[in-house]
């Protein structure tokens, strides 16, 4: 029964594995008041080997606009061990950029972050975004005991190159509480060379929004960070913020010996148009990945159940004899 039954779930494990891969078309489903809570969700990622190559990303007239947002974050800790970051041929231009913010509160107590010995490399990626409009209304995002641990992950990344044009963001009330959130990397390395980025009239919009962080620590040891030539261009860019209100509590993130190669990745939306107010809990979710090597990924949802039907029979080999009765035929007996 165990064998037949591997039988039949071994195809339904290489369906959901193929289908993971296609990227879903934009979404235009209005949502209102999201709410998406995570409890004690645990990932743990070892020997992680993520490779994209020749990535494009173009965004244009991207529109975002969040109202009654609340953001908290409890006991997060981010720890980064021998960071390195090196770029080169960046460069940034800003033309006619406003930032408006009203009402903005901002509290950080006891956060503490360690980088140490961290590497970031980035060549030549490009990312270009046209037309996006995404609108959230009331969303509340809960996480609590999140651990995420990523163990030599690898991520290149290629001639990159980022133009944001017409940009607009506005956020309204805005809450999020992460608690006891823990990410630990080791060893990450990142580099990037000759990134550009674009952002033309891009207009971003915050009102109510309540920003509070307590218990946070920053400790980088040995990060080195080079910047050469970098561009990057923003053009009309309008952020405007309304009393907008984090809390961040104890996050601790780690990051030891994480690497990510990504080449020449291409990713393009255009007058893409998103309205959100999903509602999604997650609590006590553990993902391990260990030495895991994918070009793109996608994790399926928890309501999809595979349902397995199959009829098992139990068949006894013919009765061969030289003397009557000479044989009988095969028994089957459906279990």
């Amino acid at each position: 029964m165990v064998l037949l039954l591997m039988m039949f779930v071994n195809p339904v494990n290489v369906w959901l594995e193929n289908i993971s891969t296609v990227a879903a078309p934009p979404s235009t489903t209005p949502t209102t008041n999201q709410t998406s809570t995570t409890i004690n969700q645990t990932t743990t990622t070892t020997g992680e080997i993520v490779t994209t190559t020749g990535e494009t990303t173009s965004t244009a007239n991207q529109t975002a606009t969040t109202t009654g947002e609340t953001t908290t974050t409890t006991n997060q800790t981010a720890t980064s061990t021998g960071e390195t970051e090196t770029t080169t041929g960046e460069t940034t231009s800003t033309a006619g950029e406003t930032t408006t913010t009203t009402g903005e509160t901002t509290s950080t107590a006891n956060q503490t972050a360690t980088t140490t010995g961290e590497t970031e490399t980035t060549t030549g990626e490009t990312t270009s975004t046209a037309g996006e409009t995404t609108t959230t209304t009331g969303e509340t995002t809960s996480t609590t005991n999140q651990t995420a641990t990523t163990t030599g992950e690898t991520t290149t990344t290629t001639g990159e190159t980022t133009s944001t044009a017409n940009q607009t963001a506005t956020t309204t009330g805005e809450t999020t509480t992460t608690t006891n959130q823990t990410a630990t990397s080791t060893g990450e390395t990142e580099t990037t060379t000759g990134e550009t980025t674009s952002t033309a009239n891009q207009t971003a919009t915050t009102a109510g929004e309540t920003t509070s962080t307590t218990n946070q620590t920053a400790t980088s040891t040995g990060e080195t960070e080079t910047t050469t030539g970098e561009t990057t261009t923003t053009t009309n860019q309008t952020a405007t913020s309304t009393g907008e209100t984090a809390t961040t509590t104890n996050q601790t993130a780690t990051t030891a010996g994480e690497t990510a190669t990504t080449t020449n990745q291409t990713a393009t939306t255009t007058g893409e148009t998103t309205t959100t107010g999903e509602t999604a809990t997650t609590q006590s979710t553990i993902a391990n990945s260990t030495k895991e090597s994918s070009t793109a990924q996608f994790q399926l949802g928890s309501n999809i159940t595979p349902t397995i039907t199959t009829e098992c029979k139990l068949c006894f080999e013919p009765d061969i004899r030289s003397e009557p009765p000479y044989g009988t035929f095969p028994e089957c007996n459906t279990l």
